[in-house]
């Protein structure tokens, strides 16, 4: 298992937890040939682990991060009933991190896993048009 420092998130419901921050620093470099800006970021080990899997499609992490999030939720103790993923921001996407996460959490803990429970609607809720 790999280290985490984790983070109470508030929020309208009972207890919410990030297992840690995803990125410590990032500093602008400058461009690359094209344009685009290059940046030198600093992620903390979950966080880092969990670009590798989203932005490299690396697979290889999917296990160090189910066991940690296992092992947080162990050391818990809670009750759970069921796992709810975000949903993902891009459906086309073959593979889904966020929905691979879940379901190998719920694998290993046992708890009902729903994929559809919360859905992305479209729309601007509550953001304000820039001028």
């Amino acid at each position: 298992m790999i280290r985490i420092s984790p983070k109470q998130i508030k929020g309208k419901w009972t207890s919410g937890y990030a297992l840690d921050v995803h990125t410590l620093s990032s500093e602008h470099i400058g461009d690359d040939e094209y344009g685009r800006p290059q940046f030198n970021t600093q992620r903390s080990d979950i966080g880092e682990l969990l670009y590798r899997l989203k932005y490299k499609s690396d697979k290889s992490v999917l296990r160090v991060i189910i066991d940690t999030a296992v092992g947080f939720l162990n050391k818990k103790n809670w009750s759970l009933d069921l796992i709810i993923p975000v949903p993902p921001s891009r459906k086309t996407r073959t593979f889904q991190p966020v929905v691979s996460v879940a379901k190998g959490i719920s694998k290993l803990t046992d708890i009902k896993l729903c994929t559809d429970c919360v859905v992305k609607k479209k729309g601007n809720f509550g953001t304000q048009k820039r001028v």
